[in-house]
């Protein structure tokens, strides 16, 4: 699926305004779930440059996220970030706490980089504005390894827990 070049640009321009988490609301997320635990499955597991958590308090972006996804914000347990460089790449997992997954594309200068979902690259899914919805508890995902440039995404987990607003 793709953003209408008007929808990725506010959201860009929203996510920009939009300020990082803070600690306090970083407690408040983790308390969500009764075992919300790092996910522990060695060095390799994620490699990204950068990972990036933003708070919920931009309605503005909410109000884009909720049309998109078509649930409320109050579903929301993180909203990041993530950025790649070469060689780096994600290994196949599971979004533990994440009942529904958001991944919209925001940067696509670089070679490699290919989101899979199981054993299946998504196509349609390698420029700005492309995104994907998919059940991050259920299905395994992964990102092959950047060969040159940087991938960007904005990940947004929904799920079953109780609302935080």
């Amino acid at each position: 699926m793709k953003l209408s070049k008007e929808v990725f640009n506010e959201l860009v321009l929203e996510l920009e305004q939009t300020p990082k988490v803070n600690e306090k609301e970083w407690r408040e997320r983790v308390s969500l779930t009764n075992d919300w635990e790092p996910v522990d499955v060695g060095d390799s597991w994620i490699t990204t440059t950068k990972v990036i958590h933003y708070s919920f308090r931009n309605p503005n972006l909410n109000k884009i996220l909720e049309e998109l996804v078509g649930r409320s914000i109050r579903d929301c347990l993180t909203l990041h970030t993530v950025e790649a460089i070469p060689p780096q790449a994600t290994v196949p997992h599971k979004d533990l706490y994440s009942e529904i997954t958001l991944n919209i594309l925001l940067e696509d200068e670089c070679e490699g980089g290919y989101l899979y979902l199981g054993d299946e690259k998504v196509e349609g899914y390698k420029e700005k504005g492309d995104y994907v919805i998919y059940e991050g508890r259920k299905i395994e995902h992964s990102v092959t390894p950047i060969i040159k440039g940087k991938r960007k995404a904005l990940i947004v987990w929904y799920g079953p827990v109780k609302s935080l607003l």
